[in-house]
């Protein structure tokens, strides 16, 4: 059974993001994922809109059943009008 490790604290994360960005600086997208991956677990979760879906497929390689979180930034869906309004082209 994998313990459960309490959340890292601020200043834990941020010790870990400084150690990542020196060891990772050179290394691929796939292996900085897998990185990721193997250091957060099933907290590792990746973040998407239309136009990123590469990261969201190379997450899923790097660890299959992965999360990604679809962000809805406004300007992937036209917004229904409302009735009795036209869309001006």
């Amino acid at each position: 059974m994998t313990a459960v490790r309490s959340p890292r604290t601020g200043d834990e994360l941020k010790r870990l993001a400084e150690r990542a960005g020196r060891d990772l600086e050179e290394a691929s997208a796939p292996s900085v994922l897998t990185w990721a991956a193997e250091t957060f677990g099933p907290r590792f979760c990746v973040t998407s809109s239309m136009e990123d879906a590469v990261v969201a497929h190379l997450a899923s390689r790097a660890f299959p059943g992965v999360d990604v979180v679809f962000l809805d930034t406004g300007y992937h869906f036209p917004r229904p009008s409302a009735p009795g309004t036209r869309s001006r082209p």
